[in-house]
C-alpha cells in the first residue's frame, strides 16, 4: 500500500493493461462468435480497415450484445481481421478490449493493431481509433448497424 501511494506521489502511471495481455487473450479468436450474417471475409463498405474484413467477438461481448446492453462490460473484446483485395490474404488485425478505468473519455477501450504476422504496430489509447469510433451510438462499436454485403458493388 505504501509503495502504491509513493508511486502516485511521484507521478508514475499505473499500468492497467498491456498489448501482451491482449495478444494472450485473443489467442484462438477465429473460434469466437461473429455478428449475424458474417462468415468469412466480407467487403468493407467504408474501407477503413481494408477492402475486406472479418469480425469476431468474445463471450463477454456476445452476452452483452445478446442482452441488448448499450455499454460493453469489462473484458469485452472485438477483433477485426483485414484482408487484401482478394479477400483471402490477411493484411492486419485491429482489436478493442474494454478495460475499466483505462481511458474514460474514450469509453475505456484499449486498442491494438497488429500486422499480418501478429507484431503489434500500435496499442493503448489510440486517438485515430477512438476518434472514428466515437461516432457510434453504441459504446464505440461500429458494426451493429453496418451492412453485410457479399460484393463491394452492393455497398451503400
Amino acid at each position: 500500500m505504501m509503495m502504491l501511494l509513493l508511486a502516485c506521489a511521484v507521478g508514475k502511471d499505473v499500468v492497467l493493461y498491456t498489448v501482451e495481455e491482449l495478444q494472450e487473450e485473443i489467442e484462438g479468436y477465429e473460434d469466437w462468435a461473429q455478428p449475424a450474417g458474417w462468415g468469412g471475409a466480407v467487403p468493407s463498405c467504408d474501407g477503413t480497415h481494408g477492402p475486406f474484413v472479418e469480425i469476431w467477438y468474445n463471450a463477454v461481448t456476445l452476452q452483452a450484445l445478446s442482452a441488448g446492453e448499450p455499454t460493453m462490460p469489462e473484458g469485452a473484446i472485438l477483433v477485426k481481421q483485414a484482408f487484401s483485395d482478394d479477400g483471402i490474404t490477411k493484411t492486419s488485425m485491429t482489436t478493442m478490449r474494454k478495460v475499466s478505468g483505462f481511458a474514460p473519455d474514450d469509453g475505456d477501450w484499449f486498442w491494438g493493431q497488429f500486422d499480418a504476422d501478429g507484431t503489434a504496430l500500435t496499442s493503448g489509447a489510440v486517438s485515430g481509433c477512438a476518434g472514428c469510433h466515437a461516432a457510434s451510438d453504441q459504446d464505440f462499436l461500429m458494426f451493429p448497424d453496418s451492412p453485410v454485403v457479399s460484393d463491394p458493388s452492393e455497398c451503400p
